[in-house]
């Protein structure tokens, strides 16, 4: 399980389009983030509420309070529709929170995997994220001392929750997530299984912080 973790920690796959040179950029004139190229110019305008970067050919904006996907022309692929941040889209796919659970989704509108990483009843988890500078979040040791910062953080089901719940917020934890699951299908759909079934155990009373039987680490 610890080597499973080491993968999803840093499979990473670093590929660049064109697009890596449009940055967005708030423009305070209006108000509005665009994105400009390495010359500091507007190549698409800013009408944005927010923007994320591109690190494909496509990128996450907000629009009349909803997100959405566009792509190097301004156009959009995906119209907006979603109320909570999606994250910066990698081969692809992206990552969003549904009503109850993370989802993994790709741009057609496929989505891959509902339950996956799905939230759970620990309390240190929300404690966690809500204490976490996630600027910082690509150093591996800031990662490693909130897994310390309980007990109870000794689970993969646990150790995946944490870590997508920050992919969304942090373009470096995007692409590895999208990478472990797009590279490992059959480990993930083994995890979902595993964490759904240790799920239900956890919440009715049957099991403890680690486990017990096919559950523990």
């Amino acid at each position: 399980m610890k080597s499973l973790f080491v993968i999803f920690l840093f499979a990473s796959n670093f590929c660049w389009g064109q697009s890596q040179f449009l940055v967005a950029k708030l423009d305070s004139t209006v108000g509005k983030y665009g994105y400009v190229d390495t010359s500091g110019q507007y190549i698409i305008a800013p009408k944005y509420e927010l923007a994320l970067d591109f690190i494909s050919e496509y990128a996450s904006v907000k629009v009349d309070s909803l997100w959405g996907v566009i792509d190097e022309k301004g156009a959009f692929i995906m119209k907006p529709q979603f109320k909570t941040q999606i994250s910066t889209i990698y081969r692809n796919h992206f990552i969003r929170h549904g009503s109850k659970n993370v989802i993994f989704q790709s741009i057609d509108g496929t989505i891959k995997y509902e339950y996956l990483f799905i939230p759970g009843p620990f309390k240190e988890i929300a404690a966690a994220k809500d204490t976490v500078d996630l600027s910082k979040m690509e150093d591996t040791a800031l990662i490693m001392r909130i897994l310390d910062m309980s007990t109870r953080f000794c689970h993969l089901y646990e150790l995946n929750r944490i870590y997508n719940a920050f992919a969304i917020g942090n373009e470096g934890l995007t692409r590895m997530s999208i990478n472990y699951v797009l590279d490992n299908p059959e480990e993930v759909l083994q995890a979902i299984t595993r964490d759904i079934e240790y799920e239900k155990a956890y919440a009715n009373g049957d099991i403890g912080c680690c486990g017990q039987g096919p559950f523990r680490w």
